[in-house]
């Protein structure tokens, strides 16, 4: 018999400065899970066309900004 053994690397060094870099930017979020490595958006946005574009564009800018550092 062949046992497996699973490490789970946690990401909240990554997730943390991401929620804080969306807040500055005016959308609410924080961590969840676990380990507090997922990027949970709250509430439940209702969101505009316009909004979308922009959740979308400061997600991808605090993403990859967090990702260079």
């Amino acid at each position: 018999m062949t046992s497996v053994v699973a490490t789970v690397v946690t990401r909240t060094a990554t997730a943390v400065p991401v929620v804080n870099d969306l807040r500055d930017r005016g959308v609410v979020v924080s961590t969840a899970g676990v380990h507090g490595n997922i990027v949970k958006v709250r509430p439940p946005p209702a969101l505009a066309a316009g909004d979308t574009g922009y959740f979308l564009d400061v997600t991808a800018d605090a993403s990859t900004e967090v990702a260079v550092r």
